[in-house]
């Protein structure tokens, strides 16, 4: 049986809000305080968790990867993004005994709509070896 249930509001038995509905859609539940979030806006776009440099082992919104030379990834989205504008983070590591930590940062080319690049770097010496696990996550608007 199809039906919609129209309401502004949702409402523990206490009488306390949880959840409110804007006119246009937009679901916002309370956090701490007085704080609201947007779930349109507030929810990852794209997360990715890559092994050994180009083996996906798990995603969301992600089309393919490219891995360009080591530790340097192109991320494809499935759905674009709104704009060029989001916000991305990294994390990644090579070696866990003499290398555990490294950074992600965009590489060569700005961030598009489409994809993003990166390179993990543990020095100025720039490894060309690729990360043993590199996760990324994506905020913003998709298009």
């Amino acid at each position: 049986m199809a039906g919609i249930v129209g309401l502004t509001e949702l409402q523990h038995t206490s009488g306390n809000s949880a959840m409110t509905i804007t006119t246009s859609g937009d679901v916002n539940v309370k956090g701490e305080g007085t704080n609201t979030t947007n779930l349109r806006q507030g929810l990852v776009k794209h997360w990715a968790t890559i092994n050994d440099g180009d083996t996906v082992a798990d995603s969301f919104n992600q089309s393919s990867i490219t891995d360009n030379s080591g530790s340097d990834c192109t991320y494809n989205f499935a759905t674009a993004m709104g704009n060029a504008n989001y916000s991305n983070s990294f994390m990644a590591t090579y070696n866990h005994d003499t290398n555990p930590y490294r950074t992600l940062g965009y590489f060569a080319d700005a961030p598009t709509t489409a994809a993003f690049r990166t390179h993990a770097f543990y020095s100025t010496s720039m490894p060309t070896n690729d990360m043993t696990i590199s996760t990324v996550g994506t905020f913003g608007d998709l298009s």
